[in-house]
């Protein structure tokens, strides 16, 4: 057995461990630190939806304005005994949302829908605003062979165009009186100007759209006469 000599001290550890109240005051800091990064992120996340959702509605705005367009530009109307299937008709009797359909010879390439169906067949398309199961409008375009009869199995195949869609206004320019009208009762023969405006969201809860795309368009179809329709001997 080897004994300590009565001059040696034995020398104590100089470390000195974190006080409970400095522990404490270290995971108040943390959770603040961590609380204010938290808060930062779900900022943005928040900032980076808003703009996200707005940028699509304004897409899906364009898109539906070209859509109208595109559909427009290449209307066709055959008059005689053909008038019937080319009716041109429109219904705006409603001060915000209108209706329209007309026959067209759509475009085969980045028309909405265009794959369902023959890229060299005339179809009739319709745009109307149709409520959606929480009471918001949509802008609906739909489509469907001309010569074919609706029923319980051929049914127009609808493309929603807007969501949240607060207006869908046309105007149709008066070659007589020069300007703008806002109906156009002749059915039977393209008008041949149009105006359109699309509308959606509402400004600060207000009947006031948030954002609007307009466009004017010029039709290019004109009515064929009876005699080229329908040629004598």
């Amino acid at each position: 057995m080897m004994l300590l000599s009565p001059t040696r001290k034995v020398r104590h550890s100089s470390i000195k461990a974190f006080t409970l109240v400095e522990i404490i005051i270290a995971m108040f800091i943390f959770s603040i630190v961590m609380v204010a990064i938290y808060s930062s992120w779900t900022a943005i996340l928040r900032g980076s939806k808003v703009g996200l959702d707005a940028a699509a509605k304004v897409q899906r705005a364009r898109i539906a304005v070209k859509a109208v367009e595109d559909a427009l530009l290449t209307a066709q109307f055959f008059g005689g005994e053909n008038t019937r299937y080319y009716n041109f008709i429109t219904d705006t009797k409603d001060e915000n949302f209108h209706y329209l359909t007309f026959v067209s010879k759509l475009p085969p390439e980045n028309f909405p829908g265009s794959g369902m169906f023959d890229p060299g067949a005339p179809r009739r398309v319709t745009f109307e605003i149709v409520p959606d199961n929480d009471g918001k409008n949509q802008l609906i375009m739909t489509q469907i062979p001309m010569l074919a009869v609706t029923n319980d199995i051929i049914q127009p195949y609808p493309i929603t165009l807007v969501r949240d869609c607060s207006l869908f206004y046309l105007e149709f320019w008066d070659t007589v009186k020069g300007y703008w009208a806002a109906e156009h009762v002749d059915t039977n023969s393209l008008p041949k100007m149009m105006r359109v405006t699309i509308g959606w969201g509402n400004y600060k809860n207000s009947s006031e759209p948030e954002e609007i795309v307009t466009r004017t368009i010029a039709l290019p179809g004109s009515t064929v006469p009876p005699q080229i329709n329908r040629p004598q001997g």
